[in-house]
């Protein structure tokens, strides 16, 4: 997956969770994990990745959705396009 379309994807998951259609928003966070745990395991930088893994995994436990979208849409697509892989 390119990097384009890596955020892309993130910012599509992120629209589903902001427009309240969970489940759909789940379903694709799930397959969108896979793609970024390639991408960290192809970086060259693997530990500026671990603060907003925590934020995510941090805003999912507490079911703030919206925190989680805007991680998604914001921080992390801004990790991946400044990082070159």
């Amino acid at each position: 997956m390119t990097k384009d379309q890596l955020t892309a994807l993130l910012s599509d998951t992120a629209s589903l969770f902001r427009l309240g259609q969970e489940g759909k928003a789940n379903a694709q966070y799930q397959q969108i994990i896979g793609q970024v745990q390639a991408w960290i395991a192809a970086s060259k930088n693997k530990e500026a990745y671990m603060p907003v893994l925590t934020q995510l995994l941090n805003a999912q436990e507490r079911k703030d959705w919206l925190d989680l979208a805007d991680t998604l849409e914001y921080e992390l697509t801004a990790l991946i396009q400044h990082t070159d892989n």
